[in-house]
């Protein structure tokens, strides 16, 4: 798992802790005042729930819909924005910002847009990944003769069942190809277009490649099935041509290993 992602997870627990502590507090009537009540909501809400979401959706999203992230650099600047400005805001708002004037309410106001702004970067950054990627459509295969590609569609024998289809008869819809991504030969090198399910089944020994770059969380994700190494490098922020590099100094041990 990235750094980020699981530093958004983390910080979320911290948050759960801090919000549940207090609803104790003010469900025993230890204490008990409408700042701890703002603050308890806003530690729960956009601490642990918020983020929480932010932290899966960085990690998960990109992968299930096979597009990274399109401003990948945003992400730490998020989630140091987020929590500056989510302290900034308790902090000011327990000192009296939201009721008094001068200093306390300026920076009150403050960090409420250093937060507002930082929801906004993670929603235009994951929405660059819930487009829809472009499918390739497969070629229709050629025929065995190429007579047959110049009949008219009048000499074509058709096959016309008498009885029509029943309503009831369960029609098995066609599985379009996901991502765009290409299969890898033996004795092939890698290319950043190679999908890391089809490289790993021709060639295994590039798994420590992966786990050395990615973790070993890397197998675990189903969108490795259909990703390729072009698209998992800038996932994780690194240079493909690092990653094609070793992959390939992979390949061609095992190549000479079964010589």
């Amino acid at each position: 798992m990235e750094k980020f992602p699981k530093l958004f997870i983390k910080a979320s627990i911290y948050y759960l802790i801090a919000g549940a502590t207090i609803g104790v507090l003010m469900g025993t009537r230890l204490a008990v005042s409408s700042e701890l009540r703002f603050v308890h909501i806003h530690a729960n809400l956009l601490g642990f729930i918020s983020m929480m979401i932010f932290g899966v959706a960085y990690h998960i999203l990109p992968r299930f819909n096979a597009r990274p992230l399109k401003y990948p650099n945003w992400v730490p600047v998020h989630f140091y924005l987020m929590n500056i400005g989510l302290v900034g805001l308790l902090i000011f708002y327990m000192a009296g910002g939201y009721w008094g004037s001068g200093i306390k309410s300026i920076l009150l106001g403050f960090f409420s847009i250093a937060t507002g702004i930082s929801i906004l970067m993670f929603a235009i950054n994951i929405l660059s990944v819930l487009i829809e990627p472009q499918l390739i459509t497969p070629m229709p295969a050629p025929s065995s003769s190429g007579k047959e590609e110049n009949k008219i569609p009048s000499s074509v024998p058709l096959s016309v069942s008498s009885n029509p289809p029943s309503d009831k008869e369960e029609q098995t819809p066609s599985m379009p190809d996901i991502g765009n991504g290409k299969g890898i030969k033996k004795g092939e090198k890698c290319r950043a277009d190679v999908m890391i399910g089809k490289l790993l089944e021709i060639y295994p020994e590039t798994r420590k490649v992966f786990a050395k770059h990615y973790g070993e969380s890397c197998f675990t994700c189903p969108g490795q099935a259909y990703e390729t190494v072009d698209q998992t490098a800038s996932m994780h922020g690194l240079d493909v041509n690092i990653i094609l590099k070793d992959i390939n100094e992979e390949i061609e041990k095992a190549l000479n290993k079964n010589q």
